[in-house]
């Protein structure tokens, strides 16, 4: 029996093929449907990924509204080239007088010259203690030149760094403490295994001993600093814990004469000048407008319950009482449209008055706000994404069900086009056959 496999019947004329399409687009709108409808949800997946975005940004920002961490401070330093500081909510208003007697600094030793940097040295075994660990580096046929052993040490995990420098004389394997500090000693054992080469044991250094055939480039040593004349030691330039709340981050030395010490200034600002507190503004705003951007009307989360009812956690916590005070009471409200606004004037001279109330308000809204935006993202959003996801595979499921039922619908059409097909191929044969008996019997 022939096909239908061209545009035009081969004996009706008709265009089967395109009567098949139209036929077939007719019984694919379920199938376009469904199409559709799978594409919505993955609308509504990519939309609460959008919400999930927004409101862990949301969550990292109150964190930040804690009375520890939500104080603004300025910091001044009366000679930036010697130091600058900053400071966090946990410090106090003050002036200090700082002299920075001695930098920290880590230690650097330096490997004896050689010619090149591909010298090869003999197999076997560089154990690096830094501090309080070791470390074994195996150094074999694949890495055992200077440049190679560099390398071995830097991708080795060791608490140290290695480079290799070019002078006058040569190639010099440097190898320095990562940590600074008078305890960011480094040790050196090298143990040879393999015949052939320079032996290991050049870079043998032993740090208590200070002796080895290692040179000492830099010596590690601790930060000093006077505050008020108090000596403070650190191991690291970054001085963390001298100044409740302050960072001194030490640049030079000061000369040690009279009158050369540095004055740091640490004043408490505005509560409106407070970074955390803008960020949480800011933060709130942007989560409020995504979820109305992406509920409104003909969008992906048009008239969704799960959108609205997270918008009203977010109103709600941010209207409620907490530790007897409202965010309102202290300048920071709502405009008609949902806006967090706030008024400076007002936060000021309101927390002026009222510290301790207000820092109380922002720990408990901090601790409560956190939890209910930790389960939205951790809870609401995943389940409904969950949801969402279980009836994409469902409609995907069907789909290939109605796909499969459709090539057979499609192949049934093609067979009953073809019957048609031959049965006028018939009929015309026969027509052929009457009109060639008829013609002979009227000669």
């Amino acid at each position: 029996m022939p096909t239908v496999t061209t545009t035009t019947g081969p004996f009706s004329g008709i265009d089967t093929a395109g009567i098949i399409d139209k036929l077939m687009a007719i019984e694919q709108r379920p199938l376009d449907k469904l199409n559709q409808k799978k594409e919505d949800y993955q609308k509504e997946i990519s939309s609460y990924g959008e919400i999930s975005s927004v409101i862990s940004s949301l969550r990292t920002a109150v964190k930040g509204l804690a009375s520890s961490k939500i104080a603004s401070f300025t910091v001044t330093s009366s000679d930036e080239t010697v130091l600058k500081a900053s400071a966090g909510a946990s410090a106090s208003s003050g002036q200090y007088s700082i002299e920075v007697t001695q930098l920290a600094q880590e230690q650097k030793l330096s490997s004896r010259v050689y010619g090149s940097d591909s010298l090869v040295f003999k197999t076997g075994t560089l154990t690096v203690r830094a501090g309080d660990t070791s470390t074994d580096i195996d150094i074999n046929y694949t890495n055992n030149t200077l440049k190679g052993i560099k390398n071995a040490i830097n991708s080795s995990g060791a608490n140290v760094s290695a480079s290799i420098i070019k002078d006058d004389s040569g190639y010099r394997l440097v190898v320095s403490a990562k940590d600074a500090g008078a305890s960011g000693y480094v040790s050196l054992v090298g143990n040879d295994v393999g015949p052939v080469g320079q032996s290991l044991g050049d870079f043998n250094f032993d740090a208590e001993s200070a002796t080895g055939n290692m040179s000492i480039m830099q010596r590690g040593q601790d930060a000093i600093v006077k505050i008020d004349g108090l000596t403070v030691t650190s191991k690291s330039n970054a001085v963390t814990d001298a100044i409740s709340g302050v960072t001194l981050n030490l640049k030079k030395t000061t000369s040690g004469e009279p009158g050369d010490a540095v004055t740091l200034s640490v004043e408490q600002g505005s509560m409106s000048d407070s970074t955390n507190l803008k960020a949480f503004v800011d933060s709130y705003n942007s989560a409020i407008s995504k979820l109305k951007e992406l509920s409104a009307k003909g969008e992906s989360l048009s008239g969704d319950r799960t959108v609205r009812s997270i918008q009203l956690q977010l109103q709600r916590v941010t209207t409620n009482s907490y530790a007897g005070s409202t965010l309102a009471q202290f300048g920071i409200s709502h405009d008609k449209y949902g806006v967090m606004e706030l008024e400076s004037s007002k936060l000021n001279s309101s927390v002026a008055d009222k510290q301790a109330d207000f820092y109380a308000m922002m720990d408990e809204l901090s601790s409560k706000f956190d939890t209910t935006l930790r389960d939205i993202v951790r809870d609401l959003i995943p389940e409904k994404k969950d949801t969402l996801n279980k009836k994409v595979k469902r409609i995907e499921s069907d789909a290939d069900d109605l796909t499969a039922s459709l090539e057979k619908t499609r192949e049934a059409y093609q067979k009953k086009f073809a019957a048609m097909e031959s049965t006028i191929a018939d009929l015309q044969a026969q027509s052929a056959n009457m009109t060639n008996q008829l013609s002979g019997s009227n000669r």
